[in-house]
């Protein structure tokens, strides 16, 4: 009788450490998934430019991780690493080959902790900047003129003269791109101007008035060959 007492007390002995070992290995992962949860909110990727080179895209912007994948119209992406320190630029390599061209895709990025970022607009035509040089173009082109810092959260309020519309028509204003201004279509040939002034805007507004701000001047001449 002592001796099953004694077994008796041993196995529950036994049960209870296992249940306590048990139950204090789950709450350590609760909390170290806990943990993880407000890290990758906190650590969200956020896309902020893409451009093309040749087959190459490059995607810029903010909390790349290694591993981070990027994702065109949900279709998943070669990608790297601009280098192994890199958290602010990826490229696809190939993605540049199979891409119609002139039409705006959702570009997104994946990171390695299952993070997914927002979606980001992005035309694959041809991109302008006005600059302090000529551009030449074809009648035919199409393109979107882009201006810095005028996206969701802008940095810069723009104000566009130009161009001659027999020259250079604008198609249609608003496009769903960060930093796109308008669609411009070339209509014939000759020279034309657009000139595009950025100031900064007063945040937050206000009853009292806004301090001048210093403007950006972008400039260039187009001649439509």
């Amino acid at each position: 009788m002592r001796l099953a007492i004694c077994v008796t007390a041993t196995l529950l002995l036994l049960t209870s450490m296992q249940i306590g070992f048990d139950a204090s290995k789950n709450s350590i992962l609760i909390r170290v998934s806990t943990v993880q949860a407000e890290s990758f909110t906190q650590s969200a990727p956020r896309l902020t430019r893409a451009e093309l080179r040749g087959k190459k895209l490059f995607v810029f912007g903010q909390n790349f991780d290694q591993g981070a994948v990027i994702f065109i119209d949900g279709d998943r992406q070669k990608t790297a690493n601009l280098d192994l320190d890199s958290t602010q630029v990826l490229i696809a390599k190939k993605a540049g080959k199979s891409l119609p061209r002139d039409i705006i895709v959702k570009l997104q990025v994946l990171n390695s902790s299952a993070v997914l970022s927002e979606e980001f607009g992005f035309y694959t035509g041809l991109t302008i900047t006005p600059a302090a040089d000529e551009i030449r173009l074809h009648v035919g082109d199409r393109f979107l003129l882009y201006l810095p810092g005028s996206d969701a959260n802008p940095t810069f309020t723009w104000s566009v003269a130009g161009p001659d519309p027999l020259i250079i028509s604008q198609v249609f204003d608003l496009p769903s791109v960060p930093g796109g201004y308008a669609f411009y279509q070339i209509q014939q040939r000759g020279r034309t101007r657009i000139t595009a002034i950025g100031s900064q805007p007063c945040l937050p507004p206000g009853p009292i008035p806004c301090p001048p701000t210093a403007a950006i001047r972008l400039e260039s001449v187009f001649v439509v060959e």
